[in-house]
């Protein structure tokens, strides 16, 4: 019996240490491991020692370069190459990879074309510079890769045959070539990109089904802010681009195709938008095209030799500038604003079969100005205010024009050239001080009808060497209606036809003949039977024997007709003048209550009485007239001030209004009376109003700008810039936008719902990878892993078994499992 217990203690000893050595076993694996499954990472010191590292790499492993690596100069060669390696990420932790010399070919980070490529990575947080001729990064062949958090200096990125990338929170500057190149690349996706005084932009060609958006590209002054040739179903959203020779260009190349343009704010490059010759089966949308505020070039969207059977297409339309179409067929244009520009609004040459609609085309040289083209239709279009002519036809035949409205431009309403067989309809050109509609150079067999000419101040509607042109139900009230030069044949009326004529009277025939005064033929002739014709004919021009056989009238008395004005918004002030449009949408032919179309103006340079001084610039706008849901902009002039445009809407009608902007210096700011926002106060603004109220505010868009060379002193994003509004008792974030940038400066706007202290905040939140871990700037260990990292053994058991979550849970159950087994064993032990 005793030696049988020995050997049953002795197989129990043996029994627990097998167990023991078990749960040893586990500890030991579970601390090397960290976690279970978990990713294993490493660390490297240069380029030959992180490739190696690399190639050496598992699934999942995480290589970070823990210092810089200066003075790569090997020409034609990597400094770290992946060979082929799938799956891993490759993080610089914000270390620099330089050059450090210009050599050909010399690159940063290549991803080759080994064994189909390499696949599935991650590059981030690396600063790259001075890969001249080289690359920063190279994707050559392979999918899925990303690339994040890079700042490239002076070294481009090239993607080549490959797909499915997703490229982000990149910026790449001082590029003596593309910043970006994508050669045949599909399925990727490129946002908030960041682009500046690079050759150019991005070089896109021979891809399909990319997405590019949130970026911003500027500066590229001698070629393209993006240039694309052979792409399909691609889309540009959100697309910034500015100062560029052209913004975006469509090279000539035969498959583009089904591309995508929205919400793009294209603005101050020589061109904006280009098109390329592309044949007649390819159909691409443009939507949503920004390039206002443009005054010192003329053509800013180019459609150039057969751009056909285009869509352009702006759905919420936006500013524009120019548009210019040569030899363009089946083009169509919507929604589109073409003002303030040199030149012409809009300027088709030789097109066919195209449409125009919801266009409008104000404060240009010519608003619209058709040559050369047959079978286009316009529709919908306003072009008022030019400086010449509001709508040119010129030796053009077979197009339409309907609901067309040319005021107030400076020569003439349209003008027609040398054009035959066209159709004009629902047309107003009023308040021309020279001609409403003129006819020229052999205009023959057109025809306008259903139109109101009214308040030219020389002449409604002039002939000079053309003949056969047929007017009727119109509305003309000029001091001069009618004037023929050359005394050949047109025609004043139809066929007398049942239906509402313009008077809204029962019968179809001549047209209404008033003059200002009161004493135009059809005011005073004589209708007996009241159906709206006058009893005898009209003897037009009273010399030439040109006549109208059924001239209008009211069938009882003249309706009184109510004039409805409405008005743009004031023009900028200079020379202590600013100017506007208005329109009476009733079309009276009276100018009995309509607001006044000028007012004088000034710029201040003080505001509230108080002189200003360098610590305080102020500036002051005053305004007789607010028009109520006419957006009234404020440019800022004072360079000492930040603030660069502030736009108002108003609800109602406002009079006698002024604002002020008062540059609130850094003294100033313990005055706020509360905390300010957490972060970095860049600037602070008071915007003092008066008669302006904030329950008479329907939006305000704030403009604003922050120094380039500030932000980068803050070590922190620019997306991290906010504008503050101070109401009451606290500080409530605005939604705010970055608009551009230039050699100096970020551009923003905000939007507010009132006037108030504005502050301009950058948020140091965010890690900032200065080695500290600044909890008093929110950082900590999840959104600041490398200045608040945890180390093993560093900060204590306990703290490191915490961080390890799994660890710490495994390590737990094994321990408890070894327990449970060896007070089980015990017990038995006892019990025999």
């Amino acid at each position: 019996m005793v030696k049988k217990r020995s050997q049953k203690i002795s197989l129990l000893k043996s029994k627990n240490l097998i167990y023991f050595l078990i749960f040893v076993l586990a500890f030991i694996i579970i601390i090397s491991t960290g976690t279970v499954n978990a990713a294993t990472t490493y660390e490297c010191t240069n380029c030959s020692n992180c490739t190696a590292v690399i190639v050496a790499t598992s699934s999942g492993d995480i290589v970070q370069l823990n210092q810089s690596i200066l003075n790569y100069n090997i020409q034609n060669g990597a400094c770290i190459h992946f060979n082929g390696t799938d799956d891993i990420t490759f993080d610089c932790q914000n270390n620099n990879i330089d050059s450090g010399a210009v050599v050909a070919g010399a690159s940063a980070i290549y991803l080759n074309l080994t064994d189909g490529g390499s696949n599935n990575n991650t590059i981030k947080n690396c600063n790259l510079t001075d890969f001249a001729y080289g690359y920063g990064v190279i994707f050559n062949s392979g999918s899925n890769n990303t690339l994040t958090n890079i700042i490239s200096t002076k070294s481009a990125i090239l993607l080549n045959y490959s797909s499915n990338h997703n490229l982000s929170n990149i910026s790449v500057s001082g590029v003596n070539g593309p910043g970006i190149s994508l050669t045949k690349v599909n399925d990727s996706i490129l946002t908030n990109i960041i682009l500046d005084s690079n050759l150019e932009g991005i070089r896109f060609s021979t891809g399909s089904n990319n997405t590019f958006q949130d970026i911003i590209t500027t500066n590229s002054t001698n070629s393209n802010g993006i240039g694309i040739q052979w792409a399909s179903n691609n889309t540009f959203q959100n697309i910034t681009a500015t100062l560029n020779n052209i913004g975006i260009h469509i090279a000539t190349d035969s498959a583009n195709s089904n591309n995508t343009f929205r919400n793009n704010n294209m603005s101050n490059n020589t061109i904006n938008f280009k098109i390329g010759v592309t044949p007649n089966s390819l159909i691409s949308h443009y939507q949503d095209i920004d390039t206002s505020n443009i005054v010192d070039y003329s053509y800013k969207l180019y459609y150039n030799y057969s751009a056909s059977d285009y869509v352009f297409d702006s759905t919420t339309a936006p500013e524009a500038g120019a548009v210019f179409c040569i030899a363009c067929d089946n083009v169509t244009y919507k929604d589109l604003n073409l003002s303030h520009n040199n030149e012409n609004g809009l300027f088709f040459l030789q097109t066919n079969n195209s449409h125009v609609e919801n266009v409008t085309t104000d404060r240009n040289n010519i608003g619209v100005y058709i040559s050369y083209s047959s079978n286009d239709t316009f529709q919908d279009i306003t072009s008022n205010s030019n400086d010449y002519t509001g709508f040119a036809l010129m030796f053009s035949s077979n197009n339409i024009l309907q609901n067309v409205i040319s005021n107030l431009n400076a020569e003439r309403g349209i003008d027609i050239f040398g054009s035959s067989n066209n159709t004009f309809q629902n047309i107003t050109a009023d308040s021309n001080p020279k001609i409403g509609v003129r006819f020229i150079l052999t205009s023959n067999n057109n025809t306008i009808n259903n139109s109101n000419i009214t308040n030219n101040t020389e002449k409604g509607i002039y002939f000079h060497t053309s003949e056969y042109n047929v007017l009727y139900n119109n509305f003309f009230n000029n001091t001069l209606n009618y004037y023929n030069v050359t005394n050949l044949t047109n025609y004043f009326n139809t066929t007398q036809t049942e239906g509402a004529n313009i008077l809204g009277e029962s019968y179809i025939g001549g047209n209404y003949w008033a003059y200002p005064n009161g004493t135009g033929f059809s005011e005073n002739c004589t209708d007996s039977d009241s159906d709206g014709i006058c009893d005898s004919s009209y003897n037009v021009d009273g010399v030439n024997q040109s006549y109208d056989y059924l001239p209008l009238t009211y069938g009882g008395a003249a309706p009184s007709c109510t004039e409805s004005w409405t008005c743009g918004s004031w023009s900028v002030c200079s020379g202590g003048t600013q100017t506007r449009t208005c329109t009476d949408s009733n079309s009276c032919g009276t100018t009995t209550s309509r607001p006044a179309l000028s007012q004088t103006c000034t710029v201040s340079e003080n505001g509230g009485g108080g002189e200003v001084t360098k610590d305080q610039p102020t500036e002051t706008h005053t305004w007789t007239e607010i028009p109520a849901g006419e957006p009234t902009e404020m440019i800022i002039t004072d360079p000492e001030i930040d603030l660069t445009t502030i736009t108002i809407t108003t609800t109602k009608t406002l009079t006698d209004v002024s604002v002020t902007v008062k540059e609130v210096g850094s003294s100033k700011k313990a005055d706020f009376a509360i905390e300010l926002p957490t972060g970095e106060i860049y600037e602070a603004f008071d915007i003092i109003t008066k008669k302006i109220k904030d329950k008479d505010i329907a939006n305000i868009t704030i403009g604003f700008k922050v120094n380039k060379t500030w932000v980068e002193e803050q070590n922190a994003s620019v997306e991290n810039i906010s504008l503050y509004r101070k109401e009451k008792k606290t500080w409530t974030e605005l939604e705010t936008i970055l608009t551009g940038s230039d050699s100096d400066y970020y551009y923003f706007s905000a939007i507010s719902s009132g006037f108030s202290i504005f502050v301009v905040v950058i948020d140091l939140s965010a890690c900032n990878n200065n080695d500290v871990c600044e909890s008093e700037l929110g950082e900590d260990e999840a959104n600041c892993p490398n200045d608040c990292k945890v180390i093993f053994g560093q900060k204590g058991f306990f703290e490191t078994i915490k961080s390890y979550l799994w660890t710490g849970i495994i390590f737990v159950l094994v321990i408890a499992i070894v327990l449970v087994v060896l007070i089980t064993r015990l017990k038995k032990r006892k019990t025999k």
